[in-house]
Order: structure tokens, then sequence, then C-alpha cells
């Protein structure tokens, strides 16, 4: 990112890196410093690694167990399958983000296609999982408040709603990034104003259509999102809370049966001993059988629940401070000194390991919240490292299993 106002270019055979020194000084005094340390390089270097690797391995454990489990296959894990493939593309793209920041950032010396691509990809895949994830919200409002529209998405309509988000969020995200970013050498020496940016950032011809960008389509797609999700998140919540748990079975069977018992003895003494057994036992099973189905919704609506929330959690988590980042930026575009491109280098490398951090943890509230894909995980895991017969460990392990459809 950089201005129009006092820019001072030179050459690419005139630029000198000083990636070796921290700081620089011209025949006015000025002083340049750079806005990270080594340490800081090496710290971001390691802790980005570690997610990368767990990310990847994580997020595509995720997707080969729904695609090869049938249990699996239903709406909800459509959506994560498709969440999981974003994070996997973002785990991918940290790479460019790491260069751009630290080695790269004085100059970045590879082509600028990989500039102008980690920019679209990552707007890109920060789009599609705020529009994932508010989808998911909305599929489990559904599933809660209207199960009879639910049973109606077939996984056609899933496979348009997904790719909907896909082309909606490639179209908005990744090709204007893709248009406004460029490789730039800046003179920090003579031009402190732009010492700040990093060699890959914003084109200056780019500045005035930017932000009217930033204000419309960050707002929709990050922003109102955000909001949607929260708003749903609590609705839900208190639908399912005005919903009474349903009572202990055995009580109310012993409930029903003295009812039972009482009536059945009215009708004795109208010579009704027929009518005696089928109001003993019907009721009773009748009722049974309701209480199982009313128990069973109760604890998939509460498991939904618990995953929505683990979700969104994760979202804000990673996204708030995405946001924050973007707002503190935008407010202090022209303004460039020492202390403040040190706080802005650091502002960025923290909001984005949150970012990464976020990420990594959704496979993981995937099985914490859903008892079903534990087992499965536990079962391609058993039969991948023990080399075991899968229905072997589907044996051992089937007390865990639950019919729930989160």
């Amino acid at each position: 990112m950089t201005s129009t106002t006092g820019s001072s270019w030179i050459t690419t055979a005139e630029f000198t890196t000083t990636n070796s020194s921290l700081e620089t000084t011209d025949s006015s005094g000025y002083h340049y410093i750079l806005p990270y340390t080594d340490a800081w390089v090496i710290v971001s270097t390691c802790i980005l690694a570690v997610f990368f690797l767990f990310g990847v391995s994580a997020n595509t454990l995720t997707v080969v167990v729904i695609q090869t489990s049938p249990r699996l296959q239903n709406r909800y894990y459509t959506f994560i399958t498709s969440m999981c493939a974003s994070d996997i593309v973002s785990s991918f793209v940290s790479i460019l983000f790491l260069y751009r920041r630290t080695w790269g950032f004085l100059f970045f010396a590879w082509p600028e296609f990989f500039c102008r691509l980690y920019w679209g990809v990552d707007l890109w895949t920060s789009f599609a999982t705020a529009l994932h994830i508010l989808s998911f919200a909305v599929l489990r409002m559904i599933g809660v408040k209207w199960p009879t529209v639910f049973k109606r998405i077939s996984p056609r309509h899933m496979t348009i709603w997904i790719g909907g988000i896909w082309f909606l969020t490639f179209t908005c995200a990744f090709v204007p990034h893709f248009l406004f970013n460029t490789v730039k050498i800046v003179d920090r020496e003579n031009d402190p104003e732009n010492a700040r940016w990093a060699s890959c950032s914003l084109d200056p011809k780019w500045i005035p259509t930017w932000q009217i960008y930033v204000q419309i389509v960050y707002a929709f797609f990050l922003y109102l999102p955000a909001t949607l999700i929260i708003g749903i998140s609590c609705w839900i919540a208190y639908i399912l809370k005005k919903r009474k748990p349903p009572g202990d079975r055995r009580a109310n069977d012993r409930q029903l049966t003295s009812v039972s018992k009482s009536i059945a003895d009215s009708t004795e003494t109208l010579g009704s001993s027929t009518v005696n057994v089928n109001i003993q036992h019907k009721p009773t099973t009748r009722h049974r059988q309701k209480s199982a189905v009313e128990m069973n919704r109760y604890k998939k609506d509460k498991q939904a629940i618990i995953q929505l929330w683990l979700i969104v959690g994760s979202f804000l988590f990673g996204y708030i401070p995405l946001t924050a980042y973007h707002f503190y930026t935008g407010f202090t575009l022209s303004v460039s000194d020492n202390v403040t491109n040190a706080i802005d280098w650091r502002f960025a490398m923290v909001q984005y390991l949150l970012l990464r951090f976020s990420e990594c943890l959704n496979p993981v509230f995937y099985n914490l919240a859903s008892a079903k894909m534990r087992h499965e995980t536990k079962r391609f895991l058993y039969r991948i490292i023990r080399k075991r017969d899968p229905n072997s460990a589907y044996q051992t392990n089937r007390s865990i299993a639950t019919s729930s459809n989160v």
C-alpha cells in the first residue's frame, strides 16, 4: 500500500536491499528502521510453520473422513467439507504472506504474479469462509425451526448453494485484489511517508477505487455476515431454550401406567375386560415411542447449537482482529514514522497468526461437537495406523457412535 502524493521511486538497478541491517541513513539525518527484528521473523516463521502443518493435515483428514464415510453424507457435512477446502488453501497462502512480511518486505523479489495471487486468494478465502459460516448458521436455523423445509433441501440444492458462494466471492474478492495490488520499489530513505508499506501492496493508481471498495464490499462480506451469524446463533439458542427437554421416560411410563390402571379399574365395573388390556398397553407403547423421538430430536438440536457456537466462536476469534486491522490501516493511511511502522507490522503479523490459529481450531471443533464425527475419525485413523479390519474398529468403538445427524 502506498500514497499517490510525495511518492519517490527508484529503479531496480538502484535498489539496494537492507535486510541485513536494521536502519539506513540519508544526508538529512533521517533514519529508517526496519519495523521488525530477527526475533520477530524467527518466532513468526516457527508459529506459521506449525499452523501450516497442522492446518493442512487436520483439514485434509476431515475432508477424507467425510468423503469416505457413508454416515457423514448429509447437508451439514457438505458445508464443512467446503470450509475445510478453504482453510487448506489459506494454509498454503500463508507461505506468501510470511515472505511478503519478512524477507520480501523491502523488495518482493518473486514474480509479481505471486504478489497478486496472495492478495486475491487471501481475500477470496476470507470472504468465502464468512459466507460459509453464515450459510451453516442459516441451515441450522432451518433444521431447528422448519424441519419439513430442511428435508426438502436436496444435494443438488447444496451444490448450487456452495458453488454460488465460491463464484460470488471469486468475482468480488479475488478479481479486484488481483488487480489492485502490485510490486513496488520504494525509496525508504527519501520517502518516509511510503516507507511503512511492504513492497507487495496496493498500486497507487487504485487507491481511490480501493477506498470505495473497502467501505462497500468489506461491509457486505465481513461485517454483515458476522452480525447475522451472531444474531442467528442467539435466535437458535433462544428457540432451543424455549423447548423443554423430554422428561424421564420411566417416570412418565409409570405415571401413564397408573392412569391406565385407574381407567381400567373403572371399566371393569362395566364388564369391559377387553378395553382393560388395550388401555393398559397401547398408550404406554405410544408414549414411549413419542418420548424417544422427542429425546432424539432434543439431543440433535443441542449438539447442533454446540457445534454452531464453536464454529462461530472460532470465526470471531480470527476475523475480529482482521477487521480491526483493516479499520486501523484505513484511518492511518497517511501516517508513517518508525513507531507507527513497527506497530503496523506487528499488528498485521499478530492478527494474521490469530486468523490462521482459528482455522486450525475448526477441524478440532468439528470433532468436539459431533460424536458421529469423532467416531468416524477414530475409525479411519484406526484403519490407517493399526492396519486392521475397519469393521473390527467399528464394533470396538460402536458404543460411542450416535444416531444423530449432527
